[in-house]
């Protein structure tokens, strides 16, 4: 749901509208996805931060997912547009970055 929220304020910011998208189907076909697999591993990272005057550990998760999205049909124009988006903490400095793949 990050995902839609970031893309309806993107929309708003942009063209002033309000993004005309369900909700309530989107958070209800979100919570039907199903985790098959998963392979993350921690990765740690650090950046300058000009504001602090030193290092500022930024670190997160690589690796992949696998998911099951039978019946999450509606989500997958946000999925396929999250990938030039990013989603959660530091999206705006390049992480939060994913590549969908469909099998």
């Amino acid at each position: 749901m990050a995902l839609v929220r970031r893309a309806s304020l993107l929309q708003y910011f942009y063209t002033r509208r309000q993004l005309q998208a369900p909700f309530d189907q989107l958070k209800a076909a979100s919570e039907q996805a199903r985790l098959l697999d998963r392979d993350l591993r921690r990765q740690d990272a650090s950046r300058y931060a000009a504001r602090h005057g030193h290092r500022v550990d930024t670190g997160g998760l690589v690796g992949h997912l696998d998911l099951d999205l039978t019946g999450s049909e509606t989500l997958w124009p946000y999925l396929h547009l999250g990938q030039w988006l990013g989603v959660g903490k530091n999206a705006s400095m390049g992480f939060g970055c994913y590549e969908l793949l469909s099998l």
